[in-house]
C-alpha cells in the first residue's frame, strides 16, 4: 500500500490580506478547511502544516495536523515554495521515514471538496 502524506504550506506573513490563513471562512479558520479535506480523503496517513507562525501552528494542531516548523528564510515573500516543500519532506522523512506520495493542499482554496482531490490520491 502506498503511503500518502498531505502537506499544507501556510506562512504567517501575508501582505495582501494579513493573517489570511487564520481568518474565518464559513465559520472556520482558512487553514482548517484544508486539514478537514485531508482528513476526509481517508487514505492520507499523516497531515502536516508547514508554517513559521505560532498562531497558525496552534490552530492547525487543534484541527489534527502535525506541524513542521518552517525557518524564516523559507517563509519570506521571495522564497521559492519548492524550497519549503523540500524542507518539509526532509523533516518528515527524518522523523517518520519515507512515504510514496506528496499531496499539497493550499489553504487558499477552501471551496474544494473531497471529490475534487480524490483522483490525486488514488
Amino acid at each position: 500500500m502506498n503511503k500518502t502524506h498531505a502537506f499544507i504550506f501556510a506562512r504567517g506573513g501575508s501582505k495582501g490580506l494579513p493573517r489570511k490563513n487564520i481568518l474565518p471562512i464559513a465559520g472556520l479558520p482558512l487553514i482548517v478547511h484544508s486539514i478537514h479535506i485531508a482528513q476526509q480523503l481517508g487514505n492520507i496517513e499523516r497531515i502536516f502544516v508547514s508554517t513559521d507562525c505560532r498562531e497558525i501552528a496552534y490552530i492547525a494542531e487543534g484541527a489534527g495536523a502535525e506541524i513542521v516548523e518552517r525557518p524564516a528564510e523559507l517563509a519570506s515573500d521571495t522564497a521559492p515554495e519548492w524550497l519549503a516543500w523540500q524542507h518539509a519532506i526532509q523533516q518528515t522523512q527524518s522523523k517518520y521515514g519515507c512515504f510514496d506520495r506528496f499531496l499539497s493542499l493550499p489553504p487558499t482554496a477552501p471551496c474544494r471538496n473531497v471529490m475534487s482531490n480524490a483522483a490525486l490520491t488514488l
